[in-house]
C-alpha cells in the first residue's frame, strides 16, 4: 500500500501566540499556544498521485513539547473539510517532550476520494493543561499527515488491447491454447 506525506501548505486561521506556519519543518522552531482554547487551522498540501483507489487511513504526526516541564497538556486535533465541517477529531496528550503519534480509530477513514483529502484541513486547539494556573506553553515543532491508500487494479481483461491482467493468484488452463 503506497503512502504519501502531506505537510503544511498554508494558514487558514490562527489565534496562537506565535505563527502556526512554524509547524512546516522539523527544525526546532515552534508554533506556541500560551492560553487555553487558542486555535489554529492549517491547510495541508495536496496528494501528488492521481491514481488512488481508496484511502485506508490518515495518520496525524506531531512533534510537540510543553514548558514548564513536568506537566501534561492536551492538544485537540480536528480533521475538517474546507467548509469547516469536522470529519473526525481526537486528543493528543503532550508531556514535557513528546514525539507523539496521533492515530486512533476515529482517524481511520475508508472510501475517501483524493479530492476530499486535498480539501482536508487540520484545526489545532490547546484544550487543557495540568498547571492549575494555566501558564503552560504548548509548543508544536512539526505536524504532518500520512495518507495510506490503495491503487486501483486494472480491469481483468481489456477488450481494446486483448490483454489479461492478473494481480495475484494462480492460473489453471484446462483446455485451449495459451500463447505468450
Amino acid at each position: 500500500m503506497p503512502q504519501e506525506t502531506l505537510e503544511y501548505s498554508s494558514t487558514v486561521s490562527t489565534a496562537w501566540a506565535s505563527d502556526i506556519a512554524k509547524v512546516e519543518d522539523d527544525d526546532g522552531v515552534f508554533a506556541v499556544a500560551d492560553t487555553l482554547n487558542q486555535m489554529a487551522t492549517i491547510q495541508l498540501g495536496d496528494l501528488t498521485n492521481n491514481d488512488i483507489g481508496s484511502v485506508n487511513s490518515i495518520t496525524i504526526y506531531a512533534s510537540a513539547l510543553i514548558f514548564p516541564a513536568k506537566r501534561v497538556a492536551r492538544l485537540a486535533v480536528y480533521i475538517q473539510n474546507s467548509s469547516g465541517t469536522t470529519l473526525t477529531q481526537g486528543v493528543m496528550d503532550v508531556n514535557s517532550t513528546t514525539e507523539a503519534l496521533f492515530n486512533t480509530g476515529a482517524l481511520t477513514f475508508s472510501g475517501i476520494s483524493e479530492s476530499s483529502i486535498n480539501d482536508m484541513q487540520i484545526l489545532l486547539r490547546y484544550l487543557a493543561d495540568s498547571d492549575p494556573g494555566g501558564t503552560t506553553d504548548l509548543s508544536v515543532d512539526y505536524l504532518y499527515a500520512v495518507v495510506d491508500y490503495d491503487i486501483p487494479l486494472p480491469p481483468p481483461y481489456n477488450n481494446n488491447r486483448n490483454r489479461l491482467h492478473i494481480a495475484n493468484g494462480r492460473i489453471d488452463l484446462t483446455s485451449g491454447r495459451l500463447s505468450i
